[in-house]
């Protein structure tokens, strides 16, 4: 009973990080780079009321609307993508936008869990690798010094 109650806490904190995780890789971006009118300040305002929405969706429907919580965490990961041509300066994105469609591919095994073996595993690889493309944007191209 006791582990039965800790493993689904847990497995709703897992879900939680995600939605802070993606607002915190986009954070840096919003916030160091300049952009075209106010599009960063608002994309970055935008991207955190959509963790924010989020997270408090898991809180109430986890595990009871399964279709729309894909939809919601490929909303607040994609989303931003489409903020960043009104950056000023372009370098990193690439990086940026390859860890983006590493994660989406992913997307895939998530979904496919407890339908395909070591479905769950093989999207953490995907997490991943996505984080260490935004990492290695975020200490090539944001990083000073």
């Amino acid at each position: 009973m006791y582990y039965s109650r800790l493993r689904s806490v847990l497995h709703l904190c897992d879900r939680v990080v995600i939605y802070l995780f993606i607002a915190a890789s986009y954070t840096p971006w919003f916030s160091l780079r300049e952009f075209h009118q106010s599009w960063g300040s608002f994309a970055l305002w935008f991207i955190w009321i959509t963790a924010i929405f989020g997270i408090t969706f898991q809180c109430i429907f986890h595990e009871r609307c399964k279709w729309l919580e894909s939809v919601i965490y490929l909303a607040v990961g994609v989303w931003p993508s489409f903020v960043v041509i009104h950056m000023q300066e372009w370098s990193g994105l690439d990086l940026v936008l390859l860890g983006g469609l590493t994660y989406v591919t992913g997307v895939v095994f998530f979904k496919l869990d407890g339908h395909v073996p070591m479905a769950h595993a093989i999207w953490h690889c995907f997490v991943m690798v996505g984080a260490l493309l935004h990492y290695c944007a975020i200490d090539s191209f944001l990083i000073v010094g």
